[in-house]
C-alpha cells in the first residue's frame, strides 16, 4: 500500500492511498473537511462525500503526473504487470 498527502499550499486536504489491489482512494482530511470556506480538491470530488474511490487513479492526479510516469502507470494498469517492471 502507498499513501501519500495531498497539501494545498502547505495545508493538509486529504490523503491519497493506492492498496495493495491497486485501489485508489482519495479521503479528506477531517479539518479540511469541515471547514466550509476550504474548496473541494478537485471539481469532480466535491465535499459532498468524504471518501471517493475508483479502480483508475483520479483524473485531477493523473494529470498532475509527469509524461512519462503517466505511461508508465497506463502500461501497468493494462499489462498487470507493476510500475517498476516495465
Amino acid at each position: 500500500m502507498r499513501r501519500a498527502k495531498v497539501l494545498r499550499n502547505g495545508q493538509l486536504v486529504g490523503y491519497l492511498t493506492e492498496d495493495d489491489r491497486r485501489i485508489y482512494t482519495f479521503e479528506y482530511d477531517d479539518t479540511w473537511f469541515a471547514d466550509t470556506t476550504k474548496q473541494a480538491v478537485s471539481l469532480t470530488m466535491p465535499k459532498n462525500q468524504k471518501v471517493y474511490s475508483s479502480e483508475y487513479l483520479f483524473p485531477f492526479f493523473f494529470n498532475m503526473l509527469s509524461e512519462g510516469v503517466n505511461k508508465r502507470l497506463s502500461l501497468s494498469r493494462n499489462t498487470g504487470r507493476g510500475i517498476h517492471n516495465l
